[in-house]
């Protein structure tokens, strides 16, 4: 049996990983994703725990990976979202069953959709020239310091022109509230 405080930070690293990732890169490792599922079913395996937050049985782990895929499946079929954020869906189904995925998805698709206007607001020139004027000097400092500029260029590459709202960044947000304000 693992201990809840244990698992319960298990998750948070899974989430706070997920998080920098589609943040920064506009992906969300399957090694990072194959590691969560293994600690829950690591969980499940050994007797289970008394954090109710978490699916107490296989068939509610189950239900919540597959119901998560089923749900956002054909949103990447239609090429409104990422794979990343389909299988970490996916991945928190697993951990927190069916019940749980419906205030992550909420606050998730909240957060996303705040994202979304704010950029559709900077990009059709709705807010001025204001957010550019407040950038420059704050892009001019970074690029004058080197670690900072090789690394926005690190990870440049690593995102290979990948553009769009970070929606599992956003999940891993709505999934920490959810299990820390239970």
């Amino acid at each position: 049996m693992l201990n809840d405080s244990l698992l319960v930070a298990l998750f948070s690293l899974l989430c706070g990983g997920s998080f920098l990732s589609d943040l920064l890169f506009r992906r969300v490792f399957n090694w990072l994703l194959i590691l969560g599922v293994g600690f829950q079913a690591l969980a499940l395996a050994t007797a289970g725990h008394d954090a109710s937050v978490f699916a107490q049985q296989w068939s509610t782990a189950f239900l919540g990976f597959f119901a998560g895929l089923a749900l956002f499946l054909p949103f990447y079929v239609f090429r409104v979202m990422g794979a990343g954020d389909v299988k970490f869906f996916a991945v928190l189904g697993f951990w927190l069953g069916l019940p749980g995925l419906v205030p992550v998805w909420l606050g998730g698709s909240v957060l996303a959709g705040i994202h979304a206007l704010a950029a559709y607001c900077v990009r059709s020139g709705l807010t001025g020239e204001w957010v550019m004027l407040q950038l420059a000097p704050v892009q001019g400092a970074v690029s004058r310091i080197p670690v900072l500029r090789r690394a926005g260029q690190w990870v440049s590459a690593l995102r290979a022109g990948r553009r769009g709202i970070p929606y599992a960044a956003y999940l891993a947000v709505a999934a920490v509230v959810v299990v820390l304000g239970r």
